[in-house]
């Protein structure tokens, strides 16, 4: 049986993968979904249209109902590779996963009916779960990619800040997050790329050649119009809605983020241990 091939995108929140997801989405061999696993989350679909409405989705959107896609471990879970994972529909509570390899069926058909249906070679997901990249990689029927996307902390805590004026908890999270993706790399035989969000939008066509090339694919110049694609991803950032293809970095946090959550940020840095962001600012 041939493998499906799915890259997922992984990173924090607010790290550009709904952007990342747009421009490889654009390839004429992929097609870019979204964060599918919010799919009963989301009311619209980029193309403009309500999921239940879509071309694309309506058939998939309604299938979405009598399964999950979303899947969740504790942090002690996690960081011990224990098979303890929860699942929840929509805004109910999280509970344990009863059925793992039905889990993994239903995962696995919802892909081929999308590779089916779009006629696509290899579909681009930037749910950014990591917990269900992890338990799907190891899949004999999937061929997965990570490509990890990696943006400036500080601006992804500052972007959460204005959103939910949460710094603490978010610079946690993104400490968090790295600590997991550090274990993933070391538990999976999956091909993975590290892409910075800075270079991603100052060099876009030089990144994605990079990316592709990891993949055995050609860059193709129309990826830069990813506007004018039939898009149809699911959720992530409302810049998917917007119809200019200007790609630039958002420097809101240099100037408005206070000098006290830039100070309490490099705390979280130093214990991770890298650098963040280039170094440089």
């Amino acid at each position: 049986m041939d493998q499906i091939r799915v890259i997922f995108i992984l990173g924090t929140g607010h790290c550009g993968s709904t952007l990342l997801d747009l421009l490889l989405g654009s390839h004429s061999k992929m097609l870019g979904i979204g964060e599918v696993e919010r799919m009963e989350q989301t009311p619209k679909c980029t193309c403009g249209y309500a999921l239940r409405h879509c071309n694309f989705w309506s058939e998939l959107y309604l299938e979405s109902f009598l399964r999950s896609l979303r899947l969740f471990r504790k942090p002690l879970d996690f960081i011990f590779g224990n098979q303890n994972y929860l699942t929840r529909r929509g805004k109910h509570s999280w509970k344990p996963l009863k059925d793992r390899q039905q889990f993994i069926k239903d995962n696995l058909l919802f892909y081929k009916t999308i590779c089916n249906k779009s006629g696509k070679e290899i579909i681009v997901d930037s749910s950014k779960n990591i917990d269900r990249a992890e338990l799907l990689a190891a899949e004999e029927a999937m061929d997965v990619f990570l490509v990890h996307i990696v943006r400036d902390g500080r601006a992804v805590t500052w972007s959460y800040m204005k959103k939910y004026n949460k710094a603490l908890f978010y610079a946690y999270s993104w400490l968090t997050y790295y600590i997991k993706i550090t274990l993933l790399k070391k538990r999976t035989t999956a091909g993975y790329i590290r892409v910075e969000y800075e270079d991603l939008v100052k060099k876009p066509e030089l990144e994605l050649k990079r990316i592709l090339n990891a993949l055995g694919y050609e860059f193709e110049p129309s990826m830069m119009e990813f506007r004018s694609q039939n898009n149809h991803q699911v959720g992530g950032n409302d810049m998917r809605f917007h119809k200019t293809v200007e790609i630039r970095e958002d420097r809101d946090w240099i100037e408005r983020m206070p000098l006290r959550y830039k100070i309490l940020f490099k705390f979280f840095a130093f214990l991770k241990k890298s650098r963040y962001s280039d170094g440089k600012r």
